[in-house]
């Protein structure tokens, strides 16, 4: 009623509006939403390839103890000097004190991250600090307090332990022939270094990158000991990770990436808030705003001055038409005042059409005038409910045309299903179809739900050659799929499965049969849906329920005039929900 009121001009320049703002902003969304994926995807692989870096460095700086540890061992001269004192028990005298001191300062001078190194002796209950101020020899009494803390089932190669503001790097020597622990060294050291490693790695005051050792401590962070999740909170992520052996999980709307180092001797966890993200896509959302804007405006302006170059004739032809009456005796030209133009383009056919129409009823009564006027307003309005699919048929191939130069082909095969699927749709030249038909327009359904949802729906179509050319009713089998989403995939999490299998049961009848792993219904419902189906098979269901599945019901019931057929729900055990058609054969639909 709205349009109706309006004239010729606005009528058109509402009808191209449309046309073209809705498209525009269609692809605008889905664009930015590509866009969006896109970035989202892109930050987080750049964290993915920072939290391999970390791990590689931090690999090295293991190594790098490691080979200061393995150096105590292979030195024949320092080997022998550390079993005399710590296995045979004898008294460190000056020259094997020397000795020991000045390898251990020179491990500390190759490395200014080291502050001091301790060599513990069991047997003694002494220990020989050597430290860059000086060297001593003293007793253990509580310094190794947090090693007897360590759970004696884990490794003792390489053992990292925060103590205060440094980080302890700790291996226990053994007695090779018996494989008892003698010895203990402690290296204290200053984690400055690895802060700044940690900082390169951050792209932004938004992250967060926490180190473990393999007891669960938190050794250092990037936030300088200050996050906002607790020390409990921090693990339980941790271990929920490793346990689910997953490296990503989204939590407390933020990211978060988990890695082991050096099996397990350090473990990486890093934290990208999701408004990070966040802000960097609203940049790009901004920009992608901005364009729309321009373009629609742009497009507005076009739309108004096209529809008003175009309609200007028709106007004034419709001005000229109200002053003129059925009776009047003199020239319809001159009363008209038109001007026939030698281009013949459509304005000019409608013009001599009208001056044409005038002679010709100039001498019609007014009863007789007027219900050629009524005839010819019944006929406009057929033409006019023919020309709107083509309109927009026509609109799609202009959606499609854009994207393919765009360079979109998603958005261009996405169009071309839903063109197929009009045309099926909107066409009423028969009732019935070839099975082979019915399934075409499927798969293009199918299509363009496969597109709303990459990645997540997967689905068969299984079908008995020698039933292809049968005939079905037309439109029974999509409304089935339809149902599937609305009501069993829509809320399931994961990878979506159809499954639709049809062959012959006997000479007379054919099966088709719809599956899929959705959230499934419950046994009492399915009994409901079908107990009112078999009982009122031309009435839909009660509102909000299965409206689809009854109309598809009643129709194959009237197909094939017995009610031993039409559609039963099935719900399996395992999930799901199975549907089953049974149909009559019809080689060849008859009116």
């Amino acid at each position: 009623m709205f349009i109706k009121k309006h004239s010729i001009r606005k009528k058109l320049l509402i009808g191209m509006l449309c046309a073209l703002i809705i498209p525009i902003i269609i692809i605008t969304i889905t664009s930015l939403q590509i866009t969006f994926k896109s970035m989202e995807d892109q930050l987080i692989y750049n964290r993915r390839m920072s939290i391999g870096w970390l791990k590689d460095r931090l690999d090295l700086e293991i190594d790098e103890y490691s080979n200061l540890f393995y150096q105590f061992e292979i030195v024949e001269s320092i080997n022998d000097r550390i079993m005399s004192w710590c296995y045979e028990g004898e008294e460190l005298d000056y020259e094997n004190q020397w000795e020991l001191i000045s390898f251990m300062n020179s491990k500390i001078n190759l490395n200014g991250a080291i502050n001091s190194i301790e060599l513990f002796n069991y047997k003694r209950d002494e220990v020989l600090v050597c430290a860059r101020s000086g060297a001593t020899l003293e007793s253990i009494d509580n310094k190794l307090d947090p090693w007897k803390d360590r759970d004696i089932d884990k490794q003792s190669n390489v053992v990292f332990i925060k103590e205060g503001r440094e980080i302890l790097a700790i291996h226990q020597f053994f007695k090779f022939e018996n494989k008892l622990p003698i010895a203990l060294m402690v290296v204290h050291i200053r984690p400055y270094y690895l802060y700044d490693i940690i900082d390169d790695i951050k792209m932004t005051n938004d992250e967060s990158v926490i180190v473990f050792n393999d007891q669960n401590q938190i050794l250092i962070t990037s936030d300088g000991d200050k996050i906002s999740e607790s020390d409990d909170a921090l693990i339980k992520l941790k271990n929920m990770m490793i346990n689910d052996d997953i490296n990503e999980t989204f939590s407390n709307n933020a990211y978060w990436f988990y890695d082991s180092v050096s099996k397990g001797k350090m473990g990486i966890l890093f934290k990208i808030s999701n408004d990070v993200i966040t802000k960097a896509q609203r940049k790009s959302g901004m920009v992608g705003f901005i364009v729309t804007i321009i373009t629609l405006f742009i497009s507005i302006i076009f739309v108004y001055f096209f529809s008003k170059y175009i309609t200007k004739p028709i106007i004034k032809l419709s001005h000229r038409v109200k002053n003129l009456t059925i009776d009047e005796p003199e020239s319809i030209e001159e009363n008209l005042n038109i001007e026939i133009r030698n281009n013949k383009d459509e304005i000019d056919t409608l013009n001599e059409s009208f001056i044409s129409m005038a002679r010709k009823n100039h001498n019609l009564i007014a009863d007789k005038y007027q219900t050629q006027i009524e005839k010819r307003e019944a006929q406009l309005k057929a033409l006019q409910a023919q020309i709107n699919p083509h309109f927009m048929y026509n609109s799609l191939q202009v959606i499609g045309g854009m994207a393919v130069s765009k360079n979109m082909m998603d958005i261009y095969q996405m169009t071309l299903n839903l063109s197929d699927i009009l045309r099926y749709s909107l066409s009423f030249s028969k009732d019935s179809v070839p099975i082979s038909e019915e399934l075409t327009y499927l798969e293009s359904y199918l299509s363009i739900q496969d597109m709303r949802f990459p990645n997540k729906l997967t689905y068969t179509i299984d079908f008995d050659e020698d039933i292809l050319s049968f005939h079905i009713p037309k439109l029974i089998l999509q409304p089935i799929i339809e149902n599937s989403f609305s009501h069993g995939l829509s809320n399931k999490k994961g990878k979506w499965e159809i499954n639709i299998k049809g062959k012959r049961l006997d000479e007379n009848n054919i099966e088709i049969i719809f599956c899929d792993n959705g959230i499934g219904i419950s046994e009492k419902e399915c009994e409901k849906l079908n107990k009112i189906m078999e009982k009122a098979p031309n009435k839909t269901l009660d509102k909000n329920s299965h409206i689809g599945l009854s109309n598809v019901n009643s129709r194959i019931k009237l197909f094939c005039s017995d009610t031993d057929y039409g559609l039963k729900v099935i719900c399996p055990k395992e999930g799901g929900v199975k549907i089953k058609l049974t149909l009559c054969k019809r080689d060849l639909f008859t009116e």
